[in-house]
């Protein structure tokens, strides 16, 4: 009897999981949208200062622009692995496999690393960019 009330609770406990993965994973969604504007923003500001600058400094003008570029890069990349981790979730629920919830769990931690490397990334690098402008326009 015991068993078998261990392993319901197991079950709704990885029901919950599930449910919280599915969750974070709509939150990266939404984050992604605005990391994708954010760095669209900084490309346009980009270009809307560049008749201002001193033409000395198109080197580090090209390096932000690469910078940007390769950030949309890893903004797709991720949104793909995060479509991808969904296509997983939603075929899961509590009493899916345990090798299929333990797979869950390592891509969603994954996942979670990588997001919060991305969303630093992107903050160091915004702050960078409006720190060069004010450098640079005085």
């Amino acid at each position: 009897m015991k068993n078998e009330q261990g392993k319901e609770l197991a079950s709704m406990a990885a029901g919950r999981s599930i449910g919280q993965y599915r969750e974070e994973c709509r939150f990266w969604e939404e984050s992604m949208v605005y990391l994708q504007q954010e760095n669209l923003h900084m490309k346009t500001r980009l270009g809307a200062v560049i008749p201002f600058i001193d033409k000395g400094a198109m080197e580090e003008i090209e390096r932000y622009q690469n910078l940007f570029l390769t950030k949309d890069m890893a903004i797709a990349l991720y949104r793909k692995d995060i479509l991808e981790h969904q296509r997983l979730l939603t075929g899961m629920d509590a009493s899916s496999d345990e090798v299929l919830k333990q797979k869950a769990r390592v891509a969603q931690r994954r996942l979670r690393a990588d997001m919060r490397r991305l969303e630093q990334e992107c903050s160091s690098l915004k702050f960078d960019f409006n720190e060069y402008l004010e450098k640079v326009l005085g």
